[in-house]
C-alpha cells in the first residue's frame, strides 16, 4: 500500500466534510443575576413602590365596591364613592347638620395624635425593663410572673375602671394608651435579648468585653430586629388604645365622633372616620422603620446581604 506524502495528506483531509453541530451559547450565572436585579430595580425605586401601592388600592376599593354590591344596604356598609365624599365633606367642615356639635376632623386628629405621641412615648420604657428581663435571670424571675398576668388581663375591660379613679381626663387616656402599648414592646424585647446567639456571647467572653460592652456591642445589636418590631407593635396598640380612651374615658376626639356617627346610623361618615384612623395608623406605624433606616443603616446593609433583596 502506498504511503501518501504530506501534500496529498493535506488535500484529502480538506476535501473530508466535518459536520458542524450548532453550539448553543448560554448567559452565564452573574449575567442572569444582573438581569434580574436590573428587572426588580424599577420596583425598589420609589415610582415603582407608588405602582404598586395604586395596583393593591385599586384592587382593596374593587372588592369593596364588589362586598358593597353584594350586600347592597348603605347601612351596613357603605359604597367606596359615599365614604370617600364623607371624608372631603369632613375635611372642608361640611357636617351633617345632626353632627353639628362635633369638633372638626384636624382637631379631632390632632387630639387622637397627642394621646398617642405621649402615651407610646412613656410605653417605651418596655425597652429597658425587658433588656433587664432577658439579661438577668432575678429580673426576669421577680418580674416575668406579673407582666404575663397583666397581659394576658384585657385591657379593654379594664378602661371603664379608669374613668372614676380619673375624671375622664387626657391624663386618663395617657394611661390606657401606656397600658394597651408597653406590654407588647416590654415582651418583643425581653424575647430578644433572652435569646441572643451563644456564640456572639462566647465572642465577647473570649475578647473579655466588659457588661456594658457585652450589652451595647452584642445584645443590643443582635436583639434590634425583635426591639424594632416590639415598637411597631407597640405603635399599632397605642393607635387602639387612643380610640378605645375618646370612646370609653373622654368621650372626645375621632373615637367620640365615630361612635356619633354611629348613634345617627350615618354609615358614610363613620366609615370616613375610619378611614381618618386608618391614615393615622398608616403614618404613625411608619416612626420604627424610619428610626431603624437612618440610625441602624449596618442592620440594613447585613439584611441585603442574608440575601432578603435580591
Amino acid at each position: 500500500m502506498r504511503s501518501l506524502t504530506t501534500a496529498e495528506a493535506k488535500k484529502e483531509a480538506t476535501a473530508i466534510p466535518v459536520k458542524q453541530t450548532p453550539v448553543s451559547v448560554t448567559p452565564s450565572l452573574p449575567s442572569v443575576a444582573r438581569r434580574k436585579r436590573t428587572d426588580l430595580s424599577f420596583l425598589d425605586s420609589i415610582p415603582g413602590r407608588i405602582l404598586l401601592l395604586l395596583v393593591s388600592l385599586s384592587i382593596f376599593l374593587a372588592i369593596w365596591q364588589i362586598l358593597a354590591d353584594t350586600v347592597n344596604n348603605q347601612v351596613i356598609l357603605a359604597a367606596p364613592i359615599p365614604v370617600i365624599a364623607a371624608f372631603v365633606s369632613l375635611l372642608s367642615g361640611n357636617v351633617p347638620h345632626a353632627a353639628i356639635a362635633t369638633e372638626s376632623l384636624y382637631t379631632a386628629m390632632l387630639s387622637t395624635g397627642e394621646m398617642i405621641a405621649a402615651g407610646y412615648a412613656i410605653s417605651l420604657v418596655g425597652i429597658p425593663v425587658g433588656i433587664v428581663m432577658g439579661r438577668w435571670r432575678a429580673a426576669e424571675a421577680i418580674i416575668d410572673p406579673w407582666v404575663n398576668a397583666v397581659y394576658a388581663i384585657p385591657m379593654v375591660a379594664l378602661t371603664p375602671l379608669i374613668y372614676p379613679l380619673t375624671g375622664g381626663t387626657f391624663s386618663a387616656a395617657v394611661l390606657v394608651v401606656f397600658l394597651i402599648s408597653v406590654f407588647t414592646i416590654m415582651v418583643n424585647t425581653y424575647t430578644g435579648v433572652k435569646y441572643t446567639s451563644n456564640n456572639l456571647a462566647e465572642v465577647g467572653k473570649t475578647f473579655g468585653a466588659s457588661e456594658f460592652q457585652f450589652l451595647s456591642k452584642i445584645v443590643l445589636p443582635a436583639s434590634l430586629p425583635d426591639i424594632v418590631a416590639g415598637m411597631r407593635l407597640g405603635l399599632g396598640r397605642a393607635v387602639l388604645g387612643a380610640i378605645v380612651a375618646q370612646v370609653l374615658v373622654t368621650a372626645s376626639g375621632l373615637g367620640a365622633i365615630m361612635m356619633t356617627y354611629q348613634m345617627l346610623i350615618n354609615t358614610p361618615f363613620m366609615m370616613a372616620i375610619v378611614f381618618a384612623i386608618a391614615l393615622i395608623g398608616i403614618i404613625a406605624l411608619q416612626t420604627p422603620r424610619v428610626i431603624e433606616h437612618y440610625f441602624f443603616k449596618w442592620k440594613e446593609t447585613e439584611r441585603i446581604q442574608r440575601g432578603f433583596k435580591r
